[in-house]
């Protein structure tokens, strides 16, 4: 099965989690002086809010399946982290960011690109679910209310989301341990938080 979400409602979908786009930012200790490249980043509010806290024209990459940043100050590069994308870039970063999209994509994969894309010192820095839940609830987005549906079998997350339309998305659910087993071939793991929904985990490439 095929993990993937290209939908423009994503941010619908996930309106509960997005809501601070400064918030993996602030975990991954972003300087204004910071290059970042802002993986799967969708419209962009994480690329945005680097710029907004003082990052410079030019220093800013968001890179995803359908980019849809609208500030000049970002360069959009559209293309497939899980079929080799990431080759097309040819330049560092200070940081790499990716918030919210981690089950879409291939950790092993990701161990192998996101190192060479880092300068010495780089961090690499997302979020992930702690556990998924079975669910029914309800939330306002943009005025509109929605219902939302979650299920999970085994590692296999389904969303179902009915507002006026229906939208569904469906990822893999990688634990800490599967993660850290992954990751720790490639990069060494600096900084991690956990709360009861999100785990978040800073990695830098091995020198």
């Amino acid at each position: 099965m095929s993990f993937d979400c290209t939908t423009d409602k994503y941010e619908v979908l996930y309106a509960r989690w997005l809501k601070k786009p400064g918030e993996l930012l602030e975990f991954a200790q972003f300087c204004y002086a910071d290059s970042v490249l802002d993986l799967c980043g969708g419209t962009g509010a994480v690329a945005q809010e680097a710029i907004r806290q003082g990052a410079g024209t030019g220093c800013v990459v968001l890179f995803d399946l359908n980019p849809r940043a609208k500030d000049y100050r970002i360069q959009s590069i559209t293309g497939d982290v899980n079929s080799g994308g990431l080759s097309r870039i040819n330049r560092k970063f200070d940081l790499i960011v990716c918030r919210q999209a981690l089950g879409y994509l291939d950790l092993n994969r990701l161990a192998e690109d996101i190192p060479a894309l880092l300068r010495q010192g780089g961090r690499f820095t997302f979020n992930n679910f702690v556990k998924p839940k079975w669910g029914i609830q309800t939330y306002r987005y943009d005025g509109r209310r929605y219902l939302e549906a979650s299920a999970h079998l085994g590692s296999h997350v389904f969303h179902l989301q009915a507002g006026p339309g229906v939208d569904f998305t469906a990822f893999r659910w990688y634990s800490s341990e599967e993660i850290e087993s992954v990751f720790s071939r490639t990069m060494e793991l600096c900084r991690w938080s956990r709360t009861d929904k999100t785990l978040r985990m800073t990695y830098r490439a091995k020198t």
